[in-house]
């Protein structure tokens, strides 16, 4: 009997000890680490390049001349009698023309005239 007293006293230690709820049995899952300090870096950096995009096109910008800007137009020819060819620049804004040419040897760029071609314009009428 002294066998029989102490398996029954073992059992009921044995209950004693257990916990009473099943669930307690259960693992519990380790807790997730938020990844967020991934995400938020991720985040404050789009917003600080969004500032550095909208700061740089909304800039003034910085303007070298004042009034209407001109557009050139450059038509290369040659002329008879002239070792070197010669360029025409017109300006579409005040309808003027000149004309140039490298002369080699003097090594410098000549003027060779100048037409102002509203003042034509007005003629051919």
């Amino acid at each position: 009997m002294s066998s029989e007293s102490s398996t029954a006293g073992r059992a009921a230690s044995d209950r004693q000890s257990a916990p009473h709820d099943a669930s307690c049995l259960a693992k519990k899952p380790p807790r997730k680490r938020r990844r967020w300090s991934g995400i938020h870096g991720l985040l404050v950096l789009n917003l600080v390049l969004v500032a550095v995009l909208g700061t740089v096109l909304l800039a003034p910008q910085a303007i070298a001349q004042f009034g209407s800007r001109s557009t050139y137009a450059l038509i290369s020819s040659h002329i008879n009698g002239m070792q070197s060819d010669v360029v025409f620049i017109l300006d579409t804004a005040s309808s003027e023309m000149i004309a140039i040419s490298y002369n080699p040897q003097t090594n410098a760029i000549e003027r060779l005239g100048y037409r102002r071609l509203s003042s034509d314009g007005g003629r051919v009428r």
